[in-house]
């Protein structure tokens, strides 16, 4: 994707938001590897050490990456019209299209757990448990407070990967502990700050 058609579409982003209000959590990033030190740096050259997530009325979201290394993630903008997110990277103007209608993760079970304190809200967590096409064992597990700003989880029904649609369907609000569990590393954001911004 050219660079034009990116800044074209991120400029959608904000002029077609339909909500009362944005939202904005700001996220801490903890990366631990298993066995061998390069895994550790690749991921926190990718996720660097913290997270903006920015959601916008109309079910379009944006991530940014905080400290992420020369060659990691910058952004990641989801499109809930077309079920794409694009990637933007901190070394190169060239940008990554995925089509996120589809999951990549093939569930083997789903469960509901009580989840600690976030931000002084008591969470509740659904733990995705699943297989990646390339037969990688993987678990997610999202974090969510009944007590935290409403999202409508029908804006998000086009983003199946990872199980978000899912995820955004069953609570309406936004996840303030994000954990993927791998044989190789595992990847936690947690909450620190979550704000409302009016239009």
């Amino acid at each position: 994707m050219k660079l034009y058609q990116y800044l074209l579409l991120l400029f959608s982003f904000f002029s077609f938001s339909q909500g009362s209000y944005n939202l904005e959590v700001k996220f801490k990033t903890e990366i631990t590897a298993f066995d061998f030190n390069s895994e550790l740096e690749n991921q926190k050259n990718r996720y660097g050490d913290g997270l903006k997530m920015s959601y916008l009325g109309d079910g379009n979201f944006i991530r940014t990456y905080l400290n992420s290394g020369k060659k990691g993630n910058k952004t990641q903008s989801y499109n809930n019209l077309t079920g794409q997110l694009i990637i933007s990277y901190n070394d190169s103007l060239a940008v990554d299209t995925l089509d996120v209608k589809q999951n990549t993760i093939q569930l083997i079970y789903k469960k509901e757990i009580e989840g600690e304190s976030i931000l002084k809200l008591k969470c509740k967590c659904i733990v995705y448990s699943g297989i990646f096409k390339q037969q990688i064992p993987v678990k997610i597990t999202y974090c969510y407070s009944e007590d935290s700003p409403f999202l409508d989880g029908n804006l998000f029904s086009n983003h199946n990967d990872f199980f978000m649609a899912d995820f955004y369907k069953s609570t309406n609000r936004p996840y303030l502990k994000f954990l993927m569990e791998t044989s190789d590393f595992n990847l936690t954001f947690t909450a620190i700050e979550i704000k409302k911004i009016p239009l």
